[in-house]
């Protein structure tokens, strides 16, 4: 929930109580713990949360060294650009009973008449002590099992030589001495003399903890390498003397300069030292969990601003990619690369079943069914003003491209005149793409506004023996463009995606959104294809296509940029599979879940998604956290630390902490109409999916039951007991179907 939001609930719900916990999740590194039957994970540490609730009285902050100056120009800088945000923790802290202590050393002189410093020095002394309380501390028996991941011998300045001089002359025009210019606290973060301590003592800190009945300490400041670790009041010391210690790790700095060891970039060493703390010292958090909307980036830091790629295949099931389904008959290596490199997500749904309604969630944030979608044809579906994940990216100074199936509507006046309302009208400075699907016509190619050549000429419809009328080679009949030929188009695709990648300014972030229109039907894969997977001519073109995403992942790694790219793969909904071609190929596109594309069950939108940003995700990691497409948006937003504006993304819950090793509340309840029958909603609300009616609701078999009397009106499923949805207890369980009706009505009524 960003910070706007937040604001209005408190507005609606009443002013929070001074004395309310504060719901923290710690963030710490664990050693792995070998699975029966394999080799020791010696060495190796699995990232962990776990969730705390703190008594505002029984907490406090401590700032550590948060100096007016110092001699190293950038991490006076640094310093200035995070200290009003640690501000308004403090504020917001104090305000809820939180003890605050501001610790910088060397510098009582300045406030020897301060009524904090006054406070800090009359507290009580402490029945007793820990050791060497009073003492730097360089480092605890624990980090003795690993390597200091930093080479700081030198100081860890890194001015370059023409900023330190010119520095060190502005120091000695101040009067400064210039290698400890320090003489007071920054000006920023605010003191209040009637509440706060200020200290740099280890005995006078320890007393005003005990003395105040302190249980959970939360360390800020600067330099995390240093002070922050080492000091009497540090993480090192409290974490030993038995304290509940936390580093607040987006409102610190280090001193590391990019020349010494590991030779990574100065932010890089900050997320080594806080990964060398949350293995052997303590747990760490962030300051949106006492003030809320995202953590905190240094506007230099690369990581606040990654390049993204958004990988939306067309069909594909749950069960085809090997990383999701151990069975799958089709072989998908580049896929399950992802899957290796990044985070699967195991429980996450498109906005609707079928293809225009889950690009319209993906885009905005927004459910479709929210608005009539079957106008898609001629009509945009998304209003000019309308946020998408490529306007919030051109807002925060991202390159934006599409190509691909856009989907969503033009609003179109002839194929030879201007097609407003699409991508470049909607964020994206570029595209090149089709209107719709391999299988609409008509069949022609858009570059950025304007058909390449209008469809002209005409193509005769095409089915395939041996399937379905809706699979094979199946496409209608209408007008076709004079150089667009159906077999060309998937390729054609991957070459714009990688001309999009060398093309890109490489001092600007990049978001691409690439939209495959394929495993959609027609399958057509190309010759080297044909007989590779065990799942027929499905399974064949399903494997062309993961060949074409590893030309796209090869780009990326060939450009240089493959640390700091978020690559997030996904299908739009589930496949064109049915239960005979799962009989007769023994291969279950649909991953053990019910029916298929557009239905109202599982298969019709729970989708395999991962998420690849080697620079923060950790390789071959699960989440089984509840998301939808339209989460894609928030994500977003929190990834390049800026809030959504209140009116953007209103079905978008960010699920970017749990990228970076966190974890989150539950998200509010999925919610989307099914593909065939208009009246037939879902709910999905923790373990509890409810569809408002009988059968599938979509391609499946029956579509559509009229219940009879003593019969359910609608499904209700417990997905943790039946993941397969093979037991509606509708009837067995109506207070739960009562709840959910009520939450899909207040949904469903939201604006």
């Amino acid at each position: 929930m960003n910070v706007l939001r937040f604001a209005i609930a408190v507005c609606v719900y009443g002013t929070v109580s001074a004395q309310q916990p504060f719901e923290v999740s710690l963030r710490y590194l664990q050693p792995t713990q070998a699975k029966s039957g394999e080799s020791s994970k010696s060495g190796e540490y699995t990232r962990q949360t776990r969730q705390q609730s703190w008594q505002p009285d029984q907490t406090a902050i401590i700032v550590c060294d948060m100096w007016d100056s110092h001699h190293c120009y950038r991490a006076v800088q640094r310093e200035k650009e995070f200290a009003p945000r640690l501000n308004e923790v403090l504020n917001e802290a104090r305000q809820r009973g939180v003890t605050i202590i501001h610790a910088p050393s060397s510098c009582m002189d300045a406030y020897a008449e301060h009524p904090a410093r006054q406070r800090a020095l009359a507290a009580d002394e402490a029945q007793s002590y820990p050791e060497d309380i009073a003492q730097w501390c360089y480092s605890i028996p624990a980090e003795e099992a690993g390597e200091y991941p930093i080479d700081q011998s030198d100081g860890g300045e890194d001015d370059t030589p023409e900023e330190h001089e010119r520095w060190e002359q502005q120091l000695r025009a101040e009067g400064r001495d210039v290698k400890h210019p320090w003489k007071r606290q920054i000006d920023i973060l605010e003191i209040d003399a009637e509440r706060d301590f200020i200290s740099d003592q280890g005995k006078e800190i320890w007393n005003v903890l005990q003395q105040r009945g302190i249980k959970n300490v939360v360390l800020a400041g600067v330099h995390t390498n240093m002070c922050v670790l080492g000091r009497p009041f540090g993480l090192r010391r409290l974490a030993t003397a038995g304290k509940n210690v936390v580093l607040m790790r987006d409102m610190t700095d280090t001193m590391y300069n990019p020349a010494a060891r590991p030779f990574v970039d100065h932010f890089a060493g900050t997320e080594l030292i806080i990964d060398h703390i949350e293995r052997f010292v303590c747990p760490t958090i962030t300051s949106d969990q006492f003030i809320g909307g995202v953590a905190f980036r240094f506007q230099d830091d690369p990581r606040r601003r990654p390049n993204i790629v958004v990988i939306l295949v067309d069909d594909m099931g749950y069960g085809d990619p090997g990383c999701f389904n151990p069975q799958s008959k089709i072989p998908t290596p580049n896929i399950d690369s992802l899957a290796a490199d990044g985070m699967r997500f195991t429980d996450a749904h498109a906005p609707g079943p079928l293809c225009h309604m889950s690009r319209y969630g993906l885009l905005t944030g927004q459910y479709p069914f929210r608005i009539d979608v079957s106008v898609w044809p001629k009509k945009a579906l998304i209003q000019p003003d309308q946020m998408t994940i490529a306007s919030l990216a051109k807002q925060q100074g991202y390159q934006t491209a599409m190509v691909g199936k856009w989907h969503v509507g033009f609003d179109e006046n002839g194929y030879e005149n201007r097609l407003p309302g699409g991508p470049v009208d909607r964020g994206f400075d570029r595209y090149f793409g089709i209107r719709a699907s391999t299988d609409i016509p008509p069949y022609f190619y858009i570059r950025n506004d304007r058909a390449v050549m209008p469809p002209s000429d005409s193509i005769a419809a095409s089915n395939s023996q041996g399937w379905s009328p809706i699979q094979g080679k199946f496409w209608r009949a209408g007008g076709i463009a004079p150089d667009l030929k159906l077999q060309e188009v998937l390729p054609r695709f991957t070459d714009e995606a990688i001309q999009v990648i060398e093309d890109r300014d490489p001092q600007k972030p990049l978001m691409l959104y690439l939209a495959y229109p394929a495993p959609h039907t027609p399958w057509l894969p190309s010759e080297e294809f044909v007989g590779r997977s065990g799942a027929g001519l499905y399974g064949d073109f399903m494997s062309m296509v993961d060949a074409e995403i590893g030309r796209v992942l090869a780009a990326i790694r060939d450009s240089g940029a493959n640390e700091n790219t978020l690559v997030v793969f996904t299908s739009d909904n589930g496949p064109t599979w049915y239960d005979t071609d799962a009989k007769r190929f023994s291969h279950d596109s649909s991953g053990g879940f019910r029916g298929m594309k557009a239905d109202a069950w599982e298969a019709g939108h729970r989708m395999p998604l991962i998420v690849r940003w080697p620079a923060v995700v950790a390789r071959g990691s699960t989440s089984d956290r509840t998301i939808c497409f339209t989460d894609l948006l928030a994500t977003f937003a929190g990834v390049m630390a800026r809030p959504l504006p209140v009116d953007a993304g209103p079905d978008s819950y960010s699920f970017s902490e749990v990228l970076r090793g966190g974890s989150d509340h539950q998200r509010r309840p999925v919610v989307m109409r099914a593909g065939s029958v208009a009246s037939m909603m879902v709910i999905r609300s923790g373990i509890w999916k409810l569809i408002t009616g009988l059968g599938s609701g979509g391609f499946s078999q029956p579509k559509s039951i009229q219940p009879t009397a003593g019969e359910p009106n609608g499904q209700l499923y417990n997905l943790a007991d039946d993941p397969g949805e093979t037991n509606n207890v509708y009837l067995a369980e109506p207070e739960i179907v009562k709840r959910l009706e009520a939450e899909l009505a207040q949904i469903m009524e939201a604006s």
